[in-house]
């Protein structure tokens, strides 16, 4: 479990000390995806795409910008 039901969570949190490992990782990654009906471009899968809450929200605002059938970079 990423986090305790409850327990805030801030912008800056790092998630890897939170728990989030390579499994978890791709849990968060296919949940978002579904949730908002995007797709993360390879170049937003990195270590640092998904370092906090506010990186990783950054990046779901980048996806969910673009114009469909252009990539994100």
């Amino acid at each position: 479990m990423l986090l305790e039901p409850g327990l805030p969570m801030a912008a800056d949190l790092d998630l890897r000390e939170a728990g989030l490992d390579s499994l978890t990782l791709i849990e968060v990654l296919i949940a978002i995806e579904t949730a908002y009906e995007i797709e993360f471009p390879d170049a937003l899968l990195t270590g640092e795409t998904f370092r906090t809450p506010s990186t990783l929200w950054t990046a779901i605002s980048t996806v969910r910008d673009v114009p469909t059938g252009q990539a994100a970079s």
